[in-house]
């Protein structure tokens, strides 16, 4: 059995958090931290790591910044693309460059916010060292891997291989059908004001628009995918266009597509720090279906730390999808796969599991103004590079991101090629 050692002349919550995401979570091998210099060089068990300022013998050696033990929010750790060890002693400090991407240090800082309140992408340190689109944290990771693997001689199996994740955002069943009169009169009226008379006649079309999520759940089906949809019940709000929750329509809309998929909650735009609203909204479909309900991704991206991770696990939330940025695709954590969420400010891990996602449609299309070609183009490359450190592709799309009235002409095709080459190993 492997057993790492790590000394420590100062360990916390922090440091045992990020040990345990390394070791345990990733790489699968048992470690225990080390505060007595004695104790971890005599110890028997097969790995020593040491992490500090001396001289000391090991088998693996962490630079020391005393990030942790001099820990600030507003300190940045120095973070590279490639983790290299040169004499055997890592050349920056890593443990403390995955604690700051994963327990979201620089999302407590007082910093611009958009219109919404979300967290620019700008901002964070990954954009402006040029690694937003590198799932840096997976190869630094592997890189550790290789180091124990000289050390021991022997292949360390933890069976981490690429895979992919589908997901689509429900904000809307309907674009014109079963919607109140009044909505219906006003949005009417306002097309007429645009001169939009090709809205005006889908409107009394057979079809809606909107009405697709069967046809998306067959694509799906036919490549052997079962993908996860976000369905969002709450209706009447400035940003919150679903559907009454409490309509016939929106009931027999979920029967008839439940089979097919994974169904979790999408918390209304108001929810992000409001626990009764998310387990109101949360057992509003889980009654509908007759299922637990533990899964989440937030309306709009809307999060405030810690407030949002707190009111989802207050509501029984037990894993969360909204981790990404909305005006780019990459990594906002630095990692294409899920870790539990630090709880900052109370200095504690907690069971809220954290499930990146790395690539969105209104993204590439209305923040990034990429054409469907392009957008294809970026998303392989992303992908390409979460294949080669053998961690997870999430994608995020939408069911009215294909109604070409509104500048989705010639994005199915894009979509079906994501779907095909995501899914192939």
């Amino acid at each position: 059995m492997i057993v790492v050692d790590i000394y420590s002349d100062y360990i916390d919550d922090r440091l045992n958090y990020v040990c345990n995401y390394i070791f345990s979570d990733r790489l699968k091998v048992k470690y225990q931290l080390i505060e007595n210099i004695d104790n971890f060089r005599y110890s028997s068990n097969s790995i020593k790591c040491y992490y500090g300022t001396e001289n000391v013998d090991a088998d693996l050696k962490i630079h020391c910044s005393h990030y942790f033990d001099d820990f600030n929010i507003d300190k940045d750790p120095e973070i590279l693309k490639q983790l290299k060890f040169v004499n055997g002693t890592s050349e920056f400090d890593v443990f403390a460059a995955i604690f700051f991407l994963l327990a979201r240090v620089e999302e407590y800082r007082d910093c611009p916010r958009d219109i919404h309140g979300r967290f620019n992408c700008e901002n964070t340190l990954l954009f402006r060292k040029n690694l937003f689109e590198i799932p840096v944290i997976d190869f630094w990771i592997r890189s550790i891997k290789s180091q124990l693997e000289i050390k021991l001689n022997n292949t360390i199996i933890n069976k981490e291989k690429y895979g992919f994740k589908s997901t689509l955002d429900i904000d809307q069943f309907y674009a014109y059908k079963n919607k109140p009169l009044y909505i219906q009169v006003g949005s009417l009226l306002r097309d007429i004001f645009l001169l939009k008379f090709g809205r005006i006649k889908d409107r009394y079309s057979k079809s809606d628009p909107y009405d697709n999520i069967d046809e998306i759940l067959n694509w799906h089906l036919e490549i052997d995918i079962r993908p996860t949809l976000f369905i969002l019940c709450a209706s009447g709000g400035k940003y919150d266009n679903n559907i009454d929750p409490a309509s016939k329509s929106f009931a027999s809309k979920l029967k008839s597509i439940m089979h097919k998929c994974e169904l979790a909650i999408h918390p209304s735009y108001d929810s992000n720090s409001d626990s009764i609203l998310i387990r109101r909204e949360k057992e509003i479909l889980g009654n509908l279906t007759n299922s637990e309900i533990i899964r989440s991704r937030q309306h709009y991206l809307r999060m405030s730390f810690p407030y949002t991770y707190r009111a989802l696990i207050n509501a029984g939330i037990k894993e969360d999808y909204s981790m990404a940025c909305h005006e780019r695709i990459g990594f906002r954590a630095g990692t294409s796969r899920s870790f539990s969420w630090f709880d900052l400010e109370k200095n504690e891990v907690t069971e809220l599991r954290i499930y990146p996602f790395s690539v969105m449609d209104v993204t590439l299309r209305n923040y990034m103004n990429l054409s469907p070609i392009d957008a294809l183009q970026q998303s392989k490359v992303l992908i390409d590079s979460i294949k080669s450190c053998e961690g997870e592709f999430c994608l995020l799309w939408h069911n009215s991101s294909f109604y070409e009235r509104e500048g989705w002409h010639d994005w199915k095709k894009t979509y079906l090629e994501l779907l095909n080459y995501a899914k192939t190993n």
